[in-house]
């Protein structure tokens, strides 16, 4: 049993620190209202073109969370993701980061995994 807890106290140290429990890191952390709600496009690869929907939410009460869909893998509301807001505006979440058009109605993506990096455009769906 001794054994145990110190395993215990260092597994919710640390699941506190990703999930940003701290008050300095949810002051860092505000959710964004621009980026709430659903944005939606489609990303082409070697030919093939899929539909890509992506759903940002306020999770934990002052985080921003990002849900993905991708209907033709039957990929649906996979997520909660966390998205962070980076020092020169844009924001990353996962494998993805992402660009607000000044008029806030298209995100530009940038999809990174497996060493390959898909750009592509989503539009708010307001």
């Amino acid at each position: 049993m001794r054994r145990v807890v110190p395993i215990l106290l260092a597994l919710l140290v640390s699941a506190a620190a990703s999930l940003s429990l701290t008050p300095a890191a949810r002051a860092q952390t505000r959710p964004d209202s621009s980026l709430l709600g659903d944005w939606s496009g489609a990303v082409s690869y070697a030919g093939e073109t899929m539909h890509v929907g992506l759903r940002f939410k306020v999770v934990k009460d002052t985080l921003t969370g990002m849900l993905m869909d991708i209907p033709e893998m039957k990929l649906h509301d996979v997520g909660p993701f966390r998205v962070d807001r980076q020092p020169d505006g844009q924001y990353s979440s996962y494998i993805f980061t992402f660009a607000e058009s000044p008029d806030g109605g298209a995100l530009s993506v940038q999809w990174s995994f497996d060493g390959h990096d898909l750009a592509f455009e989503l539009e708010h769906q307001r």
